[in-house]
């Protein structure tokens, strides 16, 4: 692993262990690494009345829209269970729609990275590849 990606794994793992999951007990990370080098990371928020939880993904997504809008190089998530596992997880299709959205206001394509277990990855060339048949603004 590159230093680069080692550097966003590392804020990854640290904003999953951040999660609030007091229910699910499922911490998630969330790690976006911009053209300039900045990581912006989220992680996931959970309540007690449950739709009114958050994804890490979309945390992530939104606080760097709320902040910046600087192009992203990639995204990785690693995820945590209760017994300490790292399961292969990947993104719900909420997530990966606001993903799409900012990946298609983009020129460059998002690699992305989700841990499988502890020293391995999943990798995408591209996010866009995680939403086949998507639901775009071309279609508005």
């Amino acid at each position: 692993m590159s230093e680069e990606l080692q550097s966003l794994h590392n804020h990854t793992m640290a904003a999953m262990e951040k999660a609030y999951a007091p229910y699910s007990k499922f911490q998630v990370g969330c790690g976006i690494l911009l053209e300039n080098g900045e990581i912006i990371t989220g992680n996931n928020q959970e309540n007690a009345a449950y739709p009114s939880g958050l994804c890490a993904e979309r945390i992530a997504f939104f606080k760097l829209r709320s902040e910046q809008q600087t192009p992203i190089r990639s995204v990785m998530v690693t995820t945590k269970n209760q017994l300490g596992q790292r399961p292969e997880s990947f993104p719900c299709g909420a997530c990966r729609q606001v993903m799409l959205e900012y990946a298609m206001n983009q020129e460059d394509t998002i690699s992305f990275y989700m841990q499988v277990d502890a020293n391995s990855f999943y990798e995408l060339a591209d996010l866009r590849m995680l939403l086949p048949f998507s639901f775009t603004k071309n279609v508005l």
